[in-house]
């Protein structure tokens, strides 16, 4: 993602923020080579911080999780990175049968964004895919829509109860 990050700086002369966890010390991103010319963004006693920085930008990459429904609910572009060990990921794709890892995609139940899980998280996928959201407005004004029907499909009330709710019946839980 470094790699990626530094080829997006070298192409648009972009700022790249890194949001950290609050869960980890900042020391912990600290410590990869290359990521002293990004700002970290942590603060883990102001939760609103990344995302005020998800809300001023044009391309977040992240990883799955929450932090896609988050992207999509503010209406920021992204793509889905995940890497694990191959052990754990064997493990996780026979216990768990879903079309997507990404909360958006499995809410629409559809490739709204781009997922680039294990050997398809290359630096080359992630530049190319972070360029074209860049470079075609069309593009990123399509994912943006598709971030609207969502938005339509939880509803202004209990946005989190639903997606659960949601998820919970597309995994094919009982309750």
């Amino acid at each position: 993602m470094i790699k990626a990050a530094n080829l997006l700086d070298s192409k648009y002369d972009c700022e790249i923020k890194i949001l950290c966890t609050p869960h980890l010390d900042e020391d912990y991103y600290k410590s990869f080579e290359g990521v002293e010319k990004f700002q970290l963004i942590h603060k883990p006693q102001d939760p609103d911080a990344n995302y005020l920085s998800i809300l001023n930008s044009e391309l977040v990459i992240t990883k799955s999780g929450t932090s896609t429904l988050e992207c999509a609910l503010i209406g920021t572009p992204f793509l889905v990175v995940y890497k694990t060990s191959p052990v754990n990921y064997f493990i996780g794709k026979n216990l768990v049968e879903v079309k997507y890892i990404s909360i958006v995609n499995l809410l629409l139940d559809k490739p709204a964004v781009k997922e680039y899980l294990q050997q398809d998280m290359t630096t080359e996928n992630i530049l190319s895919e972070a360029s074209r959201i860049i470079d075609d407005k069309d593009y990123s004004q399509k994912m943006q829509k598709e971030f609207k029907l969502l938005r339509e499909i939880l509803g202004s009330m209990n946005a989190s109860q639903t997606a659960a709710m949601k998820i919970c019946c597309l995994a094919g839980c009982n309750s």
